[in-house]
């Protein structure tokens, strides 16, 4: 049974979901937000309170999938697909490796550390990144100023390897690890807004590109 959300003219609210074994996410720049609980035995509860979905970053052991974590996930993502629904989901860092895990269907994945900022390289046009300012824009290719810190991650190859991530999303822009081997940085659904970032752009002081798009995403 379809969930009817009815949040059309309240104050626009987003959920962030909460990671296990770590603190409640704070995300300084957000408004309105619920806290939801990874594991969740009610998530159609929270959907009809939320406009969209935050899948933070935060750590798990040797790079595997958390079950309740993984399953909730694919609750939203499922409500996200219905006929006229309009959900945007983004995921930072460990939230893209979950979106990975969703869609792809992968039990692990690589190991592609880096801790420090890196250039990123905008592969193509996007939906996001057609929005970004253009000096940001190219400051975020020239410089290293949007920080890292992960461990594992995907590479171009291996991500259109898998038909199912090759279907849905789309590479947007990559980066390289701390061996100089290039992985996916950024990724958006085809046709809907479903958006995973490997960095972290929540973690820089003033943020014009990445958070502002998706909070324009939730307005729509």
């Amino acid at each position: 049974m379809t969930t009817v959300r009815k949040h059309k003219k309240q104050p626009i609210t987003v959920g962030i979901l909460t990671v296990p074994n770590e603190p409640t996410p704070v995300i300084p720049w957000l408004g309105p937000h619920i806290i939801i609980p990874y594991d969740t035995p009610t998530p159609e509860l929270y959907y009809s309170r939320v406009k969209g979905l935050i899948i933070p970053g935060g750590d798990t052991p040797r790079g595997k999938k958390h079950h309740a974590f993984l399953r909730t996930i694919i609750w939203f993502l499922e409500r996200s697909l219905q006929p006229g629904e309009y959900f945007p989901i983004l995921g930072i860092c460990l939230g893209m490796e979950y979106l990975l895990y969703a869609i792809g269907g992968f039990s692990t994945l690589p190991r592609y550390e880096q801790h420090d900022p890196v250039p990123i390289q905008i592969r193509l046009k996007s939906r996001m990144f057609n929005q970004f300012p253009l000096e940001y824009r190219a400051a975020i290719q020239a410089q290293g100023i949007i920080p890292q810190d992960h461990l594992y991650g995907i590479s171009p190859a291996e991500f259109l390897a898998n038909r199912h991530l090759a279907l849905f999303f789309r590479i947007t822009s990559t980066a390289k690890d701390k061996d100089d081997r290039e992985f996916v940085n950024t990724m958006e659904a085809r046709g809907l807004p479903v958006y995973g970032i490997q960095s972290h752009p929540d973690r820089q002081a003033v943020d014009p590109g990445f958070l502002p798009f998706f909070m324009s995403e939730l307005r729509k």
